[in-house]
């Protein structure tokens, strides 16, 4: 005879249903900046960095580190930048029309 062994969520770390919250991305240098997600539950890895699993979309779940979210006790550090390529193609343009050019020693 085989049982059967039934397989629940484990509620450990996870929101209850009344208390299903939305978490923001606060930190600018992230993908997903100034999005808002549902709040599935929390984790700590092995290497004691906390992240949150949130529903990006109806059947997608992503981990954001948690000091990228609202949910953050520290803000982000001010000095933080990312460059795109297209401030980067921008920068390069407005040199090109001030004459001024690049080589590897450094701007003329």
């Amino acid at each position: 005879m085989v049982s059967t062994i039934y397989q629940l969520d484990t509620p450990l770390n996870n929101p209850s249903e009344n208390s299903l919250t939305e978490v923001e991305v606060v930190d600018a240098t992230h993908p997903l900046y100034g999005r808002r997600f549902p709040l599935i539950s929390l984790s700590h890895s092995p290497q004691g960095s906390r992240q949150v699993l949130v529903a990006y979309q109806k059947d997608i779940l992503v981990r954001i580190p948690v000091c990228a979210t609202s949910l953050c006790t520290e803000p982000p550090p001010l000095s933080k930048t990312k460059l795109s390529f297209d401030a980067v193609s921008e920068l390069l343009d407005l040199a090109k029309q001030l004459g001024i050019s690049f080589n590897k020693g450094g701007a003329k």
